[in-house]
């Protein structure tokens, strides 16, 4: 008769190798995709930004939304501060996803605009395909800087990661870090989009970073779509 307590360590094994290996491939994937900053400009050989076609959708039910994605729109947010810190993440990649046909901008620019936002905030969340900024952007950390029950404001500071094709041979690759500004409001029931802003910086190791007041933000819901 076998003995069942010698099979276990290996189901063990098999377990945490099938968890470690999907999270390995997205960290390599979103650091090596081949996207350009707009700035840059990769010395021949560039195939351009490839784009994808937004997923139906399904539902979610996140602790503190999403609670459903429409086309690779998310939506549903819980009306409390985690909240408003996990819309103003899905806010950040959601400009990034349009931008690389991940999500519909027909969905997006009716549905996560506030009624008081402003001409800047509507084009980002109609962004088409194609855009310039084919970069891959990822959340780091999240404060949430002001919250009252019909408003808040979400800083998120934010990786942008992307590759090109170096002169004389081999791939350049950069990544640089902006500090995202969030303004969201409570409209219809979910928080709504009315500022959107970045600015660069700091960077890693900055010394010279303006002290921080408010705590990170744990335990959000972030999504990547491929």
């Amino acid at each position: 008769m076998t003995n069942p307590a010698h099979h276990t360590p290996a189901r063990r094994s098999r377990t945490v190798l099938l968890t470690v290996v999907p999270v390995a491939a997205l960290v390599t994937g979103a650091a090596l995709g081949r996207w350009v900053f707009p700035t840059e400009s990769p010395a021949g050989g560039d195939s351009g930004p490839v784009t994808g076609t937004a997923p139906a959708g399904g539902i979610v039910a996140a602790p503190h939304g999403p609670a459903k994605f429409t086309h690779g729109v998310p939506s549903g947010y819980t009306r409390d501060r985690a909240g408003a810190a996990t819309a103003g993440v899905n806010a950040v990649q959601l400009v990034n996803n349009l931008a690389h046909g991940q999500a519909s901008p027909e969905i997006a620019s009716t549905t996560w605009p506030a009624s008081t936002a402003d001409e800047g905030t509507r084009q980002a969340l109609a962004t088409r395909s194609g855009s310039a900024d084919q970069t891959s952007k990822i959340p780091a950390t999240t404060r949430v800087t002001a919250y009252a029950d019909s408003s808040a404001s979400v800083e998120v500071w934010v990786v942008a990661v992307g590759s090109g094709d170096a002169v004389g041979g081999g791939t350049n690759t950069a990544a640089r870090w902006s500090t995202h500004t969030i303004q969201l409001r409570w409209e219809n029931g979910d928080w709504k989009v009315a500022g959107l802003r970045a600015n660069s910086g700091p960077q890693p190791g900055d010394t010279g970073a303006t002290p921080v007041t408010e705590p990170l933000t744990n335990g959000l819901y972030t999504y990547y779509i491929n």
